[in-house]
């Protein structure tokens, strides 16, 4: 058995940066004029249902996932970027001018704009770019509300003061992937490469700006996690969140292409949520009458490239999962998610029965050196020779 927590942390990854090695030599052909997507999903706002359009720019990608721990276990959106490449000078304001166009943004008071990593380092978007289209957003009085995503390190009093000089009357979510409270977790089960000390002085940071809320993504049922162990750990998360963001985004663990994720679930050693841990959620929020003074959503689904699964139950009873989901973004009413039901439910609480039984009682850094062992290192050794 491996007995070092460093030991176990570089074994993971150096096989999380090898998988996406091999992703990274492959051609691709990228139009870095062109979103790679945009989309229309429903949404919450002012206490009213919502249409919101969201932007999946291309980019060069995430620098923490260009580094030698591969970026976040779970995260396949550096392959749909240009991998490192840098855009041309411009590239990130025409593509976003040019889709931007297409929308009657009368209909749509909430624009995101993802690119694949931190919309707030200059290393992957360029500040003029960013003044440039935040500018365009700030003249469109339709647009009440814009969503962008940064890790905390490029959440800056320079960067904030940039946001706020341009943006005037909208409100600006800046979305930050914490996942959970818990410094192990993070740490092993998702490789976040930063610590809950950073996230709190970016809050603190935020909380100086009038119009800019912070918005969290916390993972639903990470890597190593049973399902019991990920609803605990959310719910603590999400008790000990009070004062350190004004939104939760609950996002389920998806299988993307070329992640760890994907590789462990090929393999059979790891399956992405039931969408019934969502219900379970809610239930242990009711039942330990957990109020929470800040908004919660459900996500997981609004990635690009497109995972290959999603949170899922089975074919009798999806569709009326996602329209629960849908129901409860748009309203805020958890009803259509506590009163699903279906067979396949049972199968659910049993595998919840057997995996506290035999799993739960394994030690977490016990249980990943067992699988680092007697699983990963036979499949690393080919993958590296």
């Amino acid at each position: 058995m491996l007995d070092n927590k460093t030991h176990k942390k570089r074994l993971l990854t150096q096989l999380n940066e090898r998988l996406k090695s091999r992703e990274r030599i492959k051609s691709r052909t990228i139009n870095c004029y062109k979103v790679a997507h945009s989309t229309v999903n429903k949404g919450f706002l002012n206490g009213e249902s919502i249409e919101r359009v969201i932007f999946f720019l291309r980019s060069k990608g995430c620098e923490w996932s260009t580094t030698e721990a591969g970026g976040c276990f779970m995260c396949g959106h550096y392959f749909g970027t240009t991998t490192g490449n840098p855009l041309p000078k411009g590239a990130f304001y025409i593509q976003f001018m040019q889709e931007y166009r297409k929308y009657d943004f009368s209909k749509y008071p909430m624009l995101c704009i993802y690119n694949a990593g931190s919309i707030l380092n200059e290393n992957e978007i360029p500040q003029e770019d960013l003044y440039q289209i935040l500018k365009e957003i700030n003249d469109n009085k339709n647009i009440k509300s814009i969503v962008l995503e940064s890790r905390p390190a490029y959440i800056t009093d320079e960067t904030l003061d940039l946001i706020q000089s341009v943006i005037k009357d909208q409100v600006v979510e800046i979305g930050i992937g914490l996942e959970s409270m818990n410094e192990t977790i993070r740490d092993l089960c998702i490789n976040k490469g930063f610590t809950f000390k950073e996230y709190e002085e970016a809050i603190y940071k935020i909380k100086r700006y009038g119009n800019i809320k912070a918005l969290k993504y916390l993972s639903i049922k990470p890597l190593f996690l049973t399902i019991q162990e990920s609803i605990e750990d959310t719910l603590s998360t999400l008790e000990k969140l009070n004062g350190l963001t004004d939104i939760v985004s609950l996002e389920p663990v998806s299988v993307q292409s070329g992640t760890l994720v994907e590789f462990l679930f090929t393999n059979g050693i790891y399956q992405p949520p039931k969408g019934w841990i969502i219900k379970e959620l809610f239930i242990e929020l009711t039942k330990r009458n957990i109020n929470l003074p800040f908004e919660v959503r459900i996500g997981g689904f609004e990635f690009f490239p497109i995972p290959e699964k999603f949170i899922s139950n089975c074919p009798n009873c999806d569709k009326k999962l996602y329209k629960a989901i849908d129901l409860y973004n748009s309203t805020k009413d958890p009803s259509g998610i506590l009163t699903l039901s279906c067979q396949c439910y049972g199968d659910f609480k049993s595998l919840v029965s057997v995996e506290n039984e035999h799993i739960a009682k394994i030690d977490l850094e016990e249980r990943i050196s067992y699988l680092i062992s007697e699983l990963l290192l036979p499949v690393r050794t080919k993958l590296t020779s």
